[in-house]
């Protein structure tokens, strides 16, 4: 029996500090690893990744013929209009 291919996902993640709250959105194929990664750099985000230890939570499963940027915008918008200070960039003040 021939197995039909499984279409590759990207997975729509955030990162909850420790009080509950959605500090960013992200997209990656490897969340576990995603988190490491984020720690490292001297940015806003990362020196918070490393003191804080958020907790990564998986968002949606999406296959990549779905367009996933358009789902990680979706959930980006969601926490801000529910008032979440995140890290995220986009969309940047005055970008369409």
């Amino acid at each position: 029996m021939k197995w039909p291919q499984a279409t590759p996902l990207k997975y729509v993640y955030a990162l909850r500090s420790k009080a509950g709250e959605v500090r960013y959105v992200g997209l990656t194929r490897s969340p576990n690893q995603r988190l490491r990664t984020h720690s490292w750099p001297l940015t806003p985000l990362g020196i918070w990744v490393r003191s804080e230890s958020p907790d990564l939570i998986v968002l949606e499963a999406v296959g990549v013929t779905r367009k996933p940027g358009r789902r990680e915008r979706h959930w980006i918008e969601h926490y801000r209009s529910a008032g979440a200070d995140l890290f995220n960039i986009w969309p940047r003040q005055g970008a369409a």
